[in-house]
């Protein structure tokens, strides 16, 4: 493969990759930005419904009892909130490992990289070659 065709080959995937990144730009979150304007919730319940929780970006941010969950006593009323937040906190893990798994790379920096790998590849192969022609060069000249 000539310097010229690796040189092709990097450019043309570093365009595709500036296209993905501009893409990505203009679609979802980033992981840098998950939870910043898209929140992760998890939410838990107990009792039939009558005690609901929910977790948003790691922290409780709602605890709903109905009047029927007030005439419990202190204990079985703790015990069912307990149960309520678990659940929330287990729905809110989850959530946030969907969501971090759904997110992509960095595209922007996947194509910096592509053209740091191409301006070493170019470097190497012109280098080798150059190499090449030295050796034959003096084999040709014995």
């Amino acid at each position: 493969m000539s310097t010229s065709s690796l040189d092709d080959l990097i450019s043309r995937v570093i365009r595709e990759a500036e296209t993905a990144a501009e893409q990505q730009r203009q679609g979802g979150p980033s992981t840098a930005e998950l939870g910043v304007g898209h929140p992760v919730a998890g939410h838990g319940s107990a009792l039939d419904d009558r005690i609901r929780a929910t977790v948003t970006d790691g922290r409780l941010t709602e605890l709903e009892l109905q009047p029927q969950a007030m005439r419990l006593t202190n204990a079985d009323l703790s015990e069912h909130v307990v149960q309520a937040v678990n659940e929330a906190l287990a729905g809110y893990q989850s959530a946030l490992m969907t969501a971090l798994t759904d997110q992509q790379p960095d595209l922007s920096s996947v194509a910096d990289g592509l053209r740091e790998i191409q301006a070493d590849a170019v470097r190497a192969v012109s280098a080798y070659t150059d190499q090449m022609y030295e050796v034959l060069k003096r084999v040709q000249d014995r």
